[in-house]
Protein backbone atom coordinates (compact mmCIF):
# COMPACT_ATOMS: atom_id res chain seq x y z
CA UNK A 1 0.00 0.00 0.00
CA UNK A 2 2.76 2.36 0.77
CA UNK A 3 4.36 1.59 -2.56
CA UNK A 4 0.78 2.81 -4.23
CA UNK A 5 0.88 5.99 -2.11
CA UNK A 6 4.07 7.02 -4.16
CA UNK A 7 2.30 7.08 -7.60
CA UNK A 8 -0.49 8.62 -6.22
CA UNK A 9 1.39 11.38 -5.10
CA UNK A 10 3.92 11.80 -7.89
CA UNK A 11 0.55 12.88 -9.97
CA UNK A 12 -1.19 14.44 -7.51
CA UNK A 13 1.90 16.66 -6.69
CA UNK A 14 1.88 17.96 -10.65
CA UNK A 15 -0.18 20.37 -9.48
CA UNK A 16 2.85 22.16 -8.01
CA UNK A 17 4.92 21.62 -10.89
CA UNK A 18 4.96 20.77 -14.62
CA UNK A 19 0.90 20.60 -14.50
CA UNK A 20 1.04 24.51 -12.61
CA UNK A 21 3.75 25.68 -15.45
CA UNK A 22 1.10 24.45 -18.08
CA UNK A 23 -2.02 25.81 -16.72
CA UNK A 24 -0.26 29.62 -16.12
CA UNK A 25 1.37 29.44 -19.86
CA UNK A 26 -2.25 28.56 -21.46
CA UNK A 27 -5.22 29.26 -19.28
CA UNK A 28 -6.79 32.48 -19.83
CA UNK A 29 -7.83 33.46 -16.03
CA UNK A 30 -8.72 37.10 -16.83
CA UNK A 31 -12.46 37.40 -15.40
CA UNK A 32 -13.75 40.83 -16.85
CA UNK A 33 -10.66 43.37 -15.61
CA UNK A 34 -9.83 41.21 -13.14
CA UNK A 35 -6.64 38.47 -13.75
CA UNK A 36 -7.14 35.80 -11.63
CA UNK A 37 -3.36 34.02 -10.19
CA UNK A 38 -3.44 30.74 -11.78
CA UNK A 39 -2.39 29.25 -7.84
CA UNK A 40 -6.37 29.90 -6.79
CA UNK A 41 -7.75 27.51 -9.80
CA UNK A 42 -5.63 24.99 -8.00
CA UNK A 43 -4.32 25.27 -4.38
CA UNK A 44 -6.61 27.33 -2.90
CA UNK A 45 -10.03 25.88 -4.93
CA UNK A 46 -8.27 22.57 -3.70
CA UNK A 47 -8.23 23.70 -0.25
CA UNK A 48 -11.65 25.03 -0.74
CA UNK A 49 -13.28 21.87 -2.09
CA UNK A 50 -11.59 19.73 0.81
CA UNK A 51 -13.36 22.01 3.74
CA UNK A 52 -16.85 21.37 1.91
CA UNK A 53 -16.42 17.98 0.45
CA UNK A 54 -14.57 16.65 3.97
CA UNK A 55 -17.87 16.38 6.03
CA UNK A 56 -19.60 14.97 3.18
CA UNK A 57 -17.73 12.26 1.99
CA UNK A 58 -17.30 11.34 6.10
CA UNK A 59 -21.51 11.50 6.03
CA UNK A 60 -21.36 9.22 2.89
CA UNK A 61 -18.82 6.91 4.29
CA UNK A 62 -21.00 6.63 7.83
CA UNK A 63 -24.01 6.19 5.50
CA UNK A 64 -22.95 3.31 3.60
CA UNK A 65 -21.52 1.47 6.73
CA UNK A 66 -24.73 1.36 8.01
CA UNK A 67 -26.02 -0.17 4.37
CA UNK A 68 -24.11 -2.87 3.84
CA UNK A 69 -23.32 -5.74 5.90
CA UNK A 70 -19.33 -5.67 6.04
CA UNK A 71 -19.13 -1.55 6.19
CA UNK A 72 -18.60 1.09 3.80
CA UNK A 73 -15.55 0.25 1.64
CA UNK A 74 -11.87 -1.38 2.54
CA UNK A 75 -9.36 1.32 2.81
CA UNK A 76 -8.02 -1.07 -0.44
CA UNK A 77 -11.33 -0.12 -2.43
CA UNK A 78 -10.95 3.73 -1.24
CA UNK A 79 -7.02 3.85 -2.40
CA UNK A 80 -8.14 2.60 -5.81
CA UNK A 81 -11.07 5.17 -5.79
CA UNK A 82 -8.94 7.81 -5.20
CA UNK A 83 -7.10 6.66 -8.48
CA UNK A 84 -9.47 6.24 -10.21
CA UNK A 85 -10.89 10.15 -9.42
CA UNK A 86 -7.71 11.28 -9.88
CA UNK A 87 -7.43 9.57 -13.32
CA UNK A 88 -10.47 11.38 -14.72
CA UNK A 89 -9.08 14.32 -13.66
CA UNK A 90 -6.44 13.75 -15.77
CA UNK A 91 -8.46 12.67 -18.85
CA UNK A 92 -10.32 16.25 -18.30
CA UNK A 93 -6.68 17.55 -18.98
CA UNK A 94 -6.17 15.46 -21.79
CA UNK A 95 -9.56 16.73 -23.00
CA UNK A 96 -8.42 20.52 -22.38
CA UNK A 97 -5.13 19.74 -24.50
CA UNK A 98 -7.05 18.47 -27.19
CA UNK A 99 -9.52 21.86 -27.42
CA UNK A 100 -6.21 23.67 -27.01
CA UNK A 101 -4.97 22.52 -30.49
CA UNK A 102 -1.50 23.35 -30.12
CA UNK A 103 -2.29 27.33 -29.76
CA UNK A 104 0.07 28.89 -27.42
CA UNK A 105 -1.84 31.71 -26.15
CA UNK A 106 -3.59 31.19 -23.23
CA UNK A 107 -6.84 30.36 -24.59
CA UNK A 108 -7.98 27.32 -22.11
CA UNK A 109 -11.12 28.15 -20.63
CA UNK A 110 -10.56 27.96 -16.41
CA UNK A 111 -13.35 25.50 -15.99
CA UNK A 112 -11.01 22.95 -17.14
CA UNK A 113 -9.03 23.49 -14.74
CA UNK A 114 -11.32 23.53 -12.17
CA UNK A 115 -13.21 20.36 -12.82
CA UNK A 116 -9.64 18.95 -12.80
CA UNK A 117 -8.94 20.36 -9.49
CA UNK A 118 -12.61 18.54 -8.72
CA UNK A 119 -11.52 15.47 -9.26
CA UNK A 120 -8.37 15.93 -7.87
CA UNK A 121 -9.70 16.87 -4.27
CA UNK A 122 -12.31 14.13 -4.50
CA UNK A 123 -9.18 11.69 -4.90
CA UNK A 124 -7.45 12.72 -2.33
CA UNK A 125 -10.31 13.00 0.20
CA UNK A 126 -10.22 9.38 -0.19
CA UNK A 127 -6.58 8.64 -0.45
CA UNK A 128 -5.37 11.05 1.69
CA UNK A 129 -6.80 10.48 5.29
CA UNK A 130 -6.19 6.80 5.06
CA UNK A 131 -2.31 6.80 5.61
CA UNK A 132 -1.06 7.17 9.21
CA UNK A 133 -4.53 5.47 9.88
CA UNK A 134 -3.65 2.41 8.06
CA UNK A 135 -0.20 2.07 9.87
CA UNK A 136 -1.41 2.67 13.14
CA UNK A 137 -4.66 0.45 12.74
CA UNK A 138 -2.59 -3.04 11.04
CA UNK A 139 0.99 -2.52 11.95
CA UNK A 140 2.71 -4.47 14.78
CA UNK A 141 3.14 -2.74 17.89
CA UNK A 142 6.80 -2.98 18.40
CA UNK A 143 6.75 -2.33 14.29
CA UNK A 144 4.77 0.94 14.71
CA UNK A 145 7.37 3.38 14.48
CA UNK A 146 9.39 1.59 11.36
CA UNK A 147 6.61 1.18 9.68
CA UNK A 148 5.11 4.86 10.25
CA UNK A 149 8.79 5.90 8.74
CA UNK A 150 7.73 3.64 5.82
CA UNK A 151 5.10 5.82 4.68
CA UNK A 152 6.49 8.56 5.30
CA UNK A 153 9.52 7.22 3.20
CA UNK A 154 6.88 6.67 0.54
CA UNK A 155 5.77 10.21 0.44
CA UNK A 156 9.16 11.58 0.27
CA UNK A 157 9.90 9.20 -3.01
CA UNK A 158 6.91 10.81 -4.53
CA UNK A 159 7.77 14.23 -3.73
CA UNK A 160 11.16 13.35 -5.14
CA UNK A 161 10.14 11.98 -8.67
CA UNK A 162 7.25 14.37 -9.07
CA UNK A 163 10.10 16.56 -10.04
CA UNK A 164 10.95 14.53 -13.39
CA UNK A 165 7.57 14.71 -14.59
CA UNK A 166 8.37 17.72 -16.36
CA UNK A 167 11.29 16.31 -18.22
CA UNK A 168 9.26 13.13 -19.46
CA UNK A 169 6.42 15.67 -20.60
CA UNK A 170 8.98 17.84 -22.37
CA UNK A 171 10.32 14.44 -24.15
CA UNK A 172 6.94 12.69 -25.03
CA UNK A 173 4.33 15.60 -25.10
CA UNK A 174 1.66 16.83 -23.04
CA UNK A 175 -1.09 15.09 -24.75
CA UNK A 176 0.85 11.85 -24.24
CA UNK A 177 1.46 12.30 -20.61
CA UNK A 178 -2.34 13.39 -20.04
CA UNK A 179 -3.02 10.43 -21.28
CA UNK A 180 -0.07 8.06 -20.22
CA UNK A 181 -0.36 9.13 -16.55
CA UNK A 182 -4.76 8.01 -16.32
CA UNK A 183 -4.00 4.81 -17.97
CA UNK A 184 -1.29 4.01 -15.24
CA UNK A 185 -3.73 4.78 -12.26
CA UNK A 186 -6.39 2.97 -13.68
CA UNK A 187 -4.00 -0.12 -13.99
CA UNK A 188 -3.33 0.34 -10.41
CA UNK A 189 -7.15 0.98 -9.74
CA UNK A 190 -7.26 -2.40 -11.56
CA UNK A 191 -4.52 -4.15 -9.27
CA UNK A 192 -5.70 -2.78 -5.88
CA UNK A 193 -9.34 -3.82 -6.62
CA UNK A 194 -8.60 -7.10 -7.58
CA UNK A 195 -6.06 -7.56 -4.40
CA UNK A 196 -8.23 -6.47 -2.11
CA UNK A 197 -9.86 -9.43 -0.43
CA UNK A 198 -6.01 -10.96 0.40
CA UNK A 199 -4.84 -7.33 1.69
CA UNK A 200 -7.98 -6.94 3.84
CA UNK A 201 -7.70 -11.02 4.78
CA UNK A 202 -4.25 -9.87 5.92
CA UNK A 203 -5.01 -6.40 8.03
CA UNK A 204 -8.42 -7.60 9.86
Amino acid sequence: LALFTVFFWVFYNQTEGSLLLYIDQYTNFSVGSLTIPATWTTTSFNSLICIILAPVMAAFWMKLSKKRKNGDLTMTQKIALGYILLGIGFLVMAIAEIVRGGRTTASLSMMWILMFTLFQSLGEICFSPLGNSVVSKNAPPKYLALLMGVWSLATFISQKAAGYVQGIMENLGTLQVFIAIPCILFVGAIILFACNKKITELTD
